[in-house]
């Protein structure tokens, strides 16, 4: 979605939202309706993470562990470490809310970083 919300033009497959790995235990209870997949770690995707896939009313959510994540570096053909900084986001208006979402240069390197065609296409667009 923060790719949308930064320029590109592809459909939007899912809402990837990252979490503090300790909120996992106190939102179960109230998402447990709409969960599809895990809570689990998760390696896919050029992504090791912690996660729970909700279907949310037909709209895929990824809600993903923001401490144990690690991201596939496609040049260097390693793990790394990839962490969220909860103080660094941009408010942006979607859909008539203010919310919180990535910064656009985190955004593209962590993209440019996976180099999948999806990212490649997402960079393309951005840059505009």
């Amino acid at each position: 979605m923060a790719a949308k919300i930064y320029g590109s033009r592809r459909a939007l497959i899912d809402i990837d939202i990252d979490i503090p790995d300790s909120a996992f235990a106190k939102l179960l209870p109230y998402i447990q309706r709409y969960v599809i997949h895990g809570p689990r770690y998760w390696t896919g995707e050029g992504f090791k993470v912690f996660l729970v896939t909700l279907d949310y009313h037909g709209q895929p959510i990824d809600l993903g562990g923001s401490e144990m994540t690690m991201i596939w570096h496609r040049a260097k053909k390693r793990w790394e470490q990839l962490s969220t900084d909860f103080t660094a986001y941009k408010r942006k208006k979607v859909l008539d809310r203010i919310i919180r979402v990535i910064p656009k240069a985190e955004l593209v390197r962590y993209k440019a970083i996976l180099d999948r065609r999806v990212d490649r296409k997402d960079l393309r667009d951005i840059a505009g």
